[in-house]
């Protein structure tokens, strides 16, 4: 009597062997080693909004300079605190205050680029756990061409507290 035997799903084990060659024939650029210079971002003033524990959605803050000699160009924001994250634009039409989407942002050489409270903000969506004073949060800030740096972001329901001199 001959048995039916299913045949064997070799179909995962091949992708997972192909995606471990992939990544060693072409490794993802790092901070160091990427193509657009992000090594020459430097994030300041960043933290989140802190929101009461039932809220689903935040926004975050912060200042990105290009210290380096190279225009860049941000395409995304992404961080495991959130079901999906995005990049803002807060702007007045007809009098309402409205927020537009932003695929994609201009970093110019030597310049800046500012998230703030009423302007440019980084949307937090989907919240997973609540919010707690102090908080340090990872997001990370991806470039057109394969860039990628990782910024720690403070909880706080104010913003970064500014140093003064005495």
């Amino acid at each position: 009597m001959a048995q039916n035997i299913p045949p064997t799903d070799i179909r995962a084990p091949v992708f997972a062997a192909l995606f471990i060659v992939s990544q060693l024939l072409f490794p993802s650029p790092t901070r160091a080693d990427s193509p657009d210079e992000p090594a020459s971002v430097n994030i300041s003033q960043a933290w989140i909004r802190l929101v009461p524990p039932v809220a689903r959605t935040t926004a975050a803050y912060g200042t990105l300079q290009n210290t380096g000699n190279s225009d860049l160009t941000l395409i995304s924001v992404s961080s495991g605190l959130a079901e999906f994250t995005e990049m803002h634009a807060t702007l007045e039409d007809h009098g309402m205050m409205k927020m537009r989407l932003q695929e994609q942002l201009s970093l110019p050489a030597q310049g800046e680029l500012k998230f703030a409270p009423g302007g440019l903000h980084i949307m937090m969506k989907g919240l997973k756990q609540p919010l707690i004073p102090g908080q340090k949060v990872p997001l990370d800030f991806y470039f057109l061409g394969g860039g990628h740096i990782t910024q720690l972001f403070e909880v706080s329901a104010n913003g970064p507290a500014i140093q003064t001199m005495p």
